[in-house]
């Protein structure tokens, strides 16, 4: 199944390239591809055990299939329900395998991870220098800022150019074991992080990476400590002696003047807020929320689904609630608080911080942009991946995956390690 999580990694995240060709081809290969080795996997284990454990998301899905009937376009919303579930299933199939242990799953799918937006990272940021017109997107986000310029790279929108940079940041600082490599990959994303100027990817790298560091390393709090406290002691210096500092440049940069609005957020989300009144129960259909944003006025009969489900409300609980109103809302929200949950309370051995850091930096994100929203983006399917990882564990003394976790030797030195090296 190796193989087929490198396939899913490459194309999906391949698929979110502005130039890539025949996009949907390459992301339904590799999706058909997904769901039948998933399915011939996650049979032979399916037991009350297993739907005990993943239920939250299975019963979303249902609830999101369930809805298909009273949407405008039955065969469009089927389709991507089915994109999302073609990763599910692979996941489940994927780490309920018992031929390897949990931490070498986590791995290969970390390196595939790391690799491949390493690579598309560098690629974006040389385009800077050769073609700056298209490594920039135009933004026109309301009256008060008018138009900016956001860094977008080699993708189609600049939150997914930030969702990457955060995603490859914590994953090389958590598991990249060679140094000189760890520090080159932590300076890529946090540059590819900061430059598309999306501010809740900010916040929720620093929160996600606080919490995973007060969890997972304990003997690194004292710096968290001493951070805030710094913080705090400059802050209230700079206030006693009336100190003035220039701050025009870094504010312009962090679009201060937007912060009112959210970037005209609010007014979206009131308006998305009169079309969920429309259908409050099941939603517009899957990726179809944006329906909601027509002000109660019929779609027209030739209207284009694709260019529908492109109407992101910048907040994927919003946008989950009008794809399936308050019913998959409901399991939706669930799913990602039991995932959470799951990695907390049942990884007592403290050897997956990475699912905690993935799980918190996209779903805090999620509130900011829709970023846990598709079966076809990565950074969504991501999501998804690290979650199925997270319900995979069950109570126990090591908290473990259904495969036993077997710590791996270091035959040269004799070392007992829990952790594989990433790309030593």
């Amino acid at each position: 199944m190796r193989a087929v999580l490198a396939i899913l990694v490459v194309c999906l995240i391949g698929k979110d390239l502005a130039f890539v060709p025949f996009p949907q081809i390459v992301r339904g290969c590799a999706q058909g591809l997904c769901l039948i080795v998933g399915i011939f996997a996650v049979l032979p284990a399916l037991s009350g055990n297993l739907l005990r454990r993943y239920w939250p998301m299975l019963v979303y899905l249902l609830v999101l299939l369930l809805a298909v009937p009273f949407t405008e376009f039955p065969g469009f919303v089927t389709m991507q329900i089915g994109s999302l579930m073609s990763a599910i299933v692979f996941a489940i199939g994927y780490f309920e395998n018992r031929s390897e242990p949990p931490d070498q799953k986590l791995k290969w799918l970390m390196f595939w991870i790391v690799l491949v937006y390493a690579i598309v990272s560098a690629l974006c940021l040389i385009l800077i220098k050769i073609d700056p017109t298209q490594a920039y997107e135009s933004m026109f986000i309301g009256d008060i800022a008018g138009i900016e310029l956001r860094f977008r790279g080699l993708f189609s929108k600049s939150a997914q150019m930030a969702a990457a940079g955060g995603i490859l940041l914590g994953l090389a600082m958590i598991r990249v074991k060679s140094i000189p490599l760890k520090l080159s990959l932590i300076v890529l994303g946090l540059t590819c992080l900061t430059l598309p100027q999306c501010r809740s990817f900010w916040v929720a790298a620093l929160i996600a990476g606080g919490a995973t560091i007060w969890l997972y390393f304990r003997h690194l709090r004292k710096w968290i400590i001493v951070s805030c406290g710094a913080l705090a002691v400059l802050t209230l210096s700079l206030l006693a002696f009336n100190v003035s500092v220039d701050t025009t440049g870094l504010a312009a940069f962090a679009r201060v003047n937007t912060i009112s609005t959210l970037t005209g957020r609010t007014s979206l989300w009131q308006s998305a807020f009169d079309g969920w009144s429309q259908k409050p129960l099941l939603g517009y259909g899957f990726t179809l929320g944006g329906a909601g944003l027509n002000f109660g006025e019929p779609l027209s009969p030739n209207a284009n689904p694709t260019e529908i489900s492109r109407r992101t409300l910048h907040n994927g609980y919003v946008q989950s609630l009008l794809d399936s109103g308050l019913v998959g809302l409901l399991f939706y929200v669930t799913t990602i608080l039991i995932a959470i949950s799951r990695i907390c309370r049942y990884d007592r051995a403290r050897q997956f911080p990475e699912v905690l850091y993935v799980l918190l930096f996209l779903s805090i994100s999620n509130g900011g942009e829709s970023v846990i929203y598709s079966g076809s983006v990565f950074q969504s399917l991501c999501f998804w991946i690290f979650a199925t990882f997270a319900m995979s564990l069950k109570r126990g003394p090591l908290s473990a995956p259904s495969s036993t976790v077997q710590p791996i030797t270091n035959k040269g030195r004799g070392v007992i390690s829990r952790f594989p090296n990433l790309m030593h």
